[in-house]
């Protein structure tokens, strides 16, 4: 589906590491009009971490913001963008991304780095259907850039059941290797 039917379409949030890509949040905090910056560990019990806290922010003009992150490497890194339904609220939006950021990976409560390049590039293919509804949540999309600078991008699949049980509990065998070696989580 063409991104200017997306955005005629859906809201679009850009979730993205404040640490890896300070360029992004001077962006956002600079351009007029623009939603604030959102840190997704405030009321978690990563609070205390605030100052190193993903964000989450929302896109009114998706197209400047692709071509913001296509000429910022380090955010290519570090960002994820997803594409939800008009009718899913701001609030909405918020507690899942939270959810994800402490979702429990095969039984163990962690730091799940969602937004992260290297676990798109590294799992997305071997992610289990269950696994990748409850990424989604209620959003239609995600896009983030590969390794070489290309867009890539998921959507959801319209049979797939998306239960909001807290905590979010991905189980997609690939997630435990990563776990072990603690690579992106």
């Amino acid at each position: 589906m063409p991104i200017s039917y997306l955005q005629e379409h859906g809201q679009f949030w850009l979730v993205f590491d404040v640490v890896a890509a300070p360029e992004i949040a001077e962006h956002v905090a600079n351009k007029p009009n623009t939603a604030p910056m959102q840190p997704l560990f405030l009321g978690t019990h990563f609070e205390h971490l605030l100052e190193f806290s993903p964000c989450m922010v929302k896109i009114d003009d998706l197209s400047s913001t692709l071509n913001l992150i296509r000429e910022l490497p380090n955010a290519q890194k570090c960002c994820l963008i997803f594409c939800f339904p008009d009718a899913i609220s701001e609030a909405e939006v918020f507690l899942h991304f939270q959810q994800l950021i402490q979702a429990h990976i095969h039984g163990q409560p962690s730091l799940f780095r969602f937004f992260s390049q290297s676990f798109w590039v590294n799992t997305a293919k071997e992610l289990t259907h269950s696994d990748l509804s409850i990424i989604l949540g209620d959003a239609s999309h995600i896009f983030w850039f590969d390794h070489c600078g290309r867009l890539s991008s998921l959507n959801s699949d319209d049979s797939s059941t998306y239960h909001r049980n807290y905590p979010y509990s991905l189980d997609s065998p690939v997630l435990l290797q990563w776990f072990i070696n603690d690579s992106y989580i």
